[in-house]
């Protein structure tokens, strides 16, 4: 019996080898996480309050800008952690190109104005193709990379960030609701507002769970 209790503990240490090494360190990281968020929020209410609550969420407004490098800054934390050697960089390019894919399309509006309308889908289309030959091509080497990366905290952010901005911003977003629950005021602004903010906190979370794939990458293979 003893040994069966020891063979379940040395099984649940290979598999969370987080809390093998310590959990303290990566519930820092989460708290901070929550307040980072928190204070970005925060600093959204109290520019809509000051100002032009107009400017602030509109087409390539301050919210936009900031998620547009946050997707930027997620792309390169990740092609970066995939550059570090060869384990699980099937996935962290895939996931990497798609953050440089979030980024262009946060930047549609600067990009049909400069070149022209639709213009960023020239962009976006080269950057699809390279994700899909890479999945492709290490398609054998893909669900040994996801089983890596689900040791730690980067694909549970990964994966809830990129719901926020795929799903819940994009659902709860539509203008039929907000012309439907909002009657005294511009519903267009309040969708805009809940939407915009709604990304923020998604694009967020990617650049967390971005940071954290870069830690563990680090972590695992030193240069």
């Amino acid at each position: 019996m003893s040994r069966v209790g020891r063979g379940a503990s040395g099984d649940e240490r290979r598999s969370f080898p987080v809390a093998s090494a310590g959990a303290m360190p990566v519930i820092a990281r989460l708290a901070s996480y929550s307040l980072i968020a928190g204070l970005a929020l925060q600093a959204v209410v109290v520019a809509a309050a000051a100002g032009d609550a107009h400017a602030l969420f509109s087409e390539d407004g301050a919210l936009e800008i900031a998620q547009m490098l946050l997707a930027a800054g997620a792309a390169a934390l990740l092609i970066g952690a995939a550059a570090r050697g060869p384990e699980a960089r099937a996935l962290l390019v895939v996931l990497g190109l798609g953050a440089v894919f979030a980024a262009i399309r946060e930047l549609d509006g600067f990009l049909d104005r400069a070149i022209t309308k639709g213009a960023y889908k020239a962009f976006e289309v080269p950057v699809v193709v390279a994700a899909a030959a890479v999945a492709w091509r290490r398609r054998a080497r893909l669900a040994g990379d996801v089983a890596s990366l689900l040791a730690g905290p980067a694909a549970y952010l990964l994966f809830f960030g990129a719901f926020v901005v795929l799903v819940h911003a994009q659902v709860l977003g539509q203008k039929e609701l907000w012309h439907a629950v909002v009657v005294d005021v511009d519903s267009r602004l309040t969708k805009k507002a809940f939407e915009e903010c709604s990304e923020l906190m998604g694009y967020l979370m990617i650049a967390f769970g971005a940071l954290e794939a870069w830690l563990w990458a680090r972590r695992s293979r030193p240069l």
